[in-house]
């Protein structure tokens, strides 16, 4: 009989800091608009499996943004959504032509009759020229980029939304305020859902320094040059030991505010690590983390060999579950698969559904294999 292989799904979800100050509008609406598409409904569908177990990354300037974006902050998009049409300048007109149509034609735009046809008019034309629209378009227009990037699940929980999207065009000022309503809304049950499931045992959270920075260069900017890929960096006197453990500290005490307990994971910029960076991890509590398997590659000192496909040779070394002990420091240390990852992150939104499923299933039965 095979023996059983355990198999780890870590999603991490961050976004950059778009304010420019604490209290600040946000200039870019990613935070937002990636809130409703991905956020909630993977949980959501996390219900249909009972006996699914996930993890989850969770930035703090990610969780940052859900609490201002639920208490009523708002970005660039979001400001001229909830504007009345015969309010909107020159400029504005010109900003909606340019950048509310920032979405993937295939899956957000093409699916979406009203949408499709504003798109092909805006694209269809050589020189831009604001007087081509009219009001009621620039607000079928905002109504439509807002409304696509969210996942179709949301048509089933409101039924405002399903109804707002069926009527396809002549969107009103009433309408896209409902519109950005519901997003708020949305958005308000992302922090306590993960709080709940986090709670009855069916994920775990974990967390990342606080604004992203990469914590082995921040504590020793030398320390790149142990690596075979230094390309000839010149020595460096950047050293900030104290902004380092700053970073770590602020974002677990920033979870436990937001989640009732401290993160037993933490998921390292860019995933890269360092002596350093583990004996501080570890210092802070931390009891996990996870690096790229060229680290370990070169840890090892051996060249993971892969098929034409992508499959290792020999999965054992990257397989293992692995701890790191210095002195007084201890923390369990995972590497991730970075074909794997990069197909499910990168290549599997293109393959249909079924065919990426069973690609990947057969992936992993042949790891499977290979270690039996």
């Amino acid at each position: 009989m095979k023996k059983k292989l355990s198999v780890a799904f870590l999603w991490h979800m961050h976004q950059p800091v778009y304010q420019d100050s604490p209290e600040g509008t946000f200039f870019m609406p990613w935070a937002r608009l990636h809130a409703v598409k991905d956020y909630l409904d993977m949980l959501y569908i996390m219900d249909k499996f009972p006996n699914l177990k996930l993890n989850f990354n969770l930035s703090p300037t990610v969780l940052d943004a859900f609490k201002k974006y639920a208490e009523g902050y708002d970005d660039i998009h979001s400001v001229l959504l909830a504007k009345p049409v015969d309010e909107l300048s020159d400029e504005d007109k010109l900003f909606i032509l340019n950048y509310f149509f920032d979405a993937n034609y295939k899956n957000l735009i093409m699916c979406h009759a009203g949408y499709d046809e504003l798109y092909k008019k805006r694209t269809g034309v050589t020189e831009l020229n604001i007087n081509d629209f009219s009001l009621q378009e620039y607000s079928d227009i905002m109504f439509w980029f807002n409304a696509a990037w969210m996942d179709p699940i949301w048509v089933n929980y409101y039924p405002a939304l399903k109804s707002l999207i069926n009527k396809n065009k002549g969107y009103t000022y009433e309408d896209r305020l409902t519109l950005l309503n519901i997003q708020r809304d949305i958005i308000g049950k992302i922090i306590p859902s993960y709080k709940q499931y986090q709670d009855e045992g069916k994920i775990e959270i974990s967390t990342n320094p606080l604004f992203h920075p990469i914590i082995p260069i921040l504590m020793d900017a030398n320390v790149a040059k142990n690596s075979t890929a230094h390309y000839g960096l010149p020595e460096c006197k950047f050293n900030f030991k104290e902004d380092a453990y700053a970073q770590v500290k602020s974002a677990i005490d920033m979870y436990e505010l937001l989640f009732g307990c401290k993160p037993k994971g933490m998921w390292p910029s860019e995933l890269s690590v360092s002596d350093d960076t583990l004996k501080l991890f570890s210092e802070c509590g931390i009891e996990w983390t996870i690096a790229d398997e060229s680290i370990l590659s070169e840890t090892l000192k051996k060249e993971f060999i892969r098929d034409n496909r992508g499959n290792l040779e020999d999965p054992y070394h990257l397989s293992n579950a692995y701890t790191y002990k210095n002195k007084n420091s201890k923390i369990g240390l995972f590497f991730r698969n970075s074909v794997i990852a990069n197909l499910v992150g990168f290549e599997y939104p293109h393959y249909d559904s079924a065919q990426a499923a069973n690609d990947l299933y057969d992936r992993i039965k042949q790891i499977q294999d290979k270690l039996n």
